[in-house]
């Protein structure tokens, strides 16, 4: 069941305030060099839960906390990740549909849905494909501080076309390092068996609770963690909804509170 998901560990206002003094002591450098965005370390410096969630994510490991800070940091101001916007993202990735928000699971989770059939691997388009996988969560980051998202991977369209393993990693990292604690759980449905060494390789790259955050399912299993009528019915629900893209004004937009 969806609330058997094991759960990020809580963490001590001591704690969060230690690590941030350990941070800023290790990376002063780092920050006077400007490596990281100055908004970034404004909230850093003031944002208890956002410190929080990097602690919770390393189940409480310092050292490992400190890493992934600065990587997830740097990299934010590396990928210019608050300059992204809707306007700015490639017009097709948004028409396509392939990575969009929708409905919630049994604890009332949001569902971010990628359509792995519909995406194509192109390493000339890798950076700007990453963009907009990145704006979707940057968007639930922001606005739903502390909450935890639930990832559909509907894999019963896909084929060895759509399969990318550059993206893949930017999906883990994402969930692991730049984006902490933000990932309750994935779900991948119907996995073509012509794709199972995909899967061999990824849990090579992960640690036992990252892997134990990925659920397979089939039509059967996934009434176990998403209810009928926040499933489409391509998947066995009762959601007659169909992605469409109608410009910035009719945009899909991150789920509201």
């Amino acid at each position: 069941m969806a609330s058997a998901v094991d759960e990020y560990p809580a963490t001590t206002p001591e704690a969060v305030h230690e690590l941030r003094r350990l941070f800023f002591d290790k990376h002063k450098d780092d920050v006077e060099k400007e490596i990281y965005d100055r908004r970034d370390v404004e909230r850093f410096e003031k944002d208890d839960l956002y410190v929080g969630l990097f602690l919770r994510a390393r189940y409480n490991h310092v050292e490992l906390a400190l890493e992934a800070i600065h990587e997830s940091l740097a990299w934010r101001k590396e990928i210019a990740i608050r300059e992204i916007s809707h306007e700015n993202l490639l017009h097709e990735y948004h028409e396509l549909g392939a990575i969009h928000f929708r409905g919630k699971d049994k604890c009332g989770r949001s569902l971010l849905w990628v359509t792995a059939g519909k995406h194509k691997k192109n390493h000339a388009l890798l950076l700007e494909q990453k963009r907009f996988l990145a704006w979707h969560f940057e968007q639930f980051f922001q606005s739903h501080p502390g909450e935890e998202l639930v990832i559909v991977m509907d894999a019963s369209s896909a084929g060895v076309s759509n399969v990318d393993m550059e993206f893949i990693t930017a999906i883990i990292t994402f969930c692991k390092t730049y984006f902490p604690s933000i990932l309750a759980y994935q779900l991948v449905y119907q996995l073509p068996w012509v794709l199972q060494f995909v899967w061999k390789i990824v849990k090579s790259w992960l640690p036992p609770k990252a892997v134990a955050r990925i659920k397979f399912v089939g039509p059967k299993e996934i009434g176990d963690y998403i209810d009928e009528k926040d499933r489409p019915k391509r998947l066995g629900g009762l959601d007659t909804w169909e992605y469409s893209y109608e410009g910035p004004a009719g945009k899909a937009t991150v789920p509201a509170h």
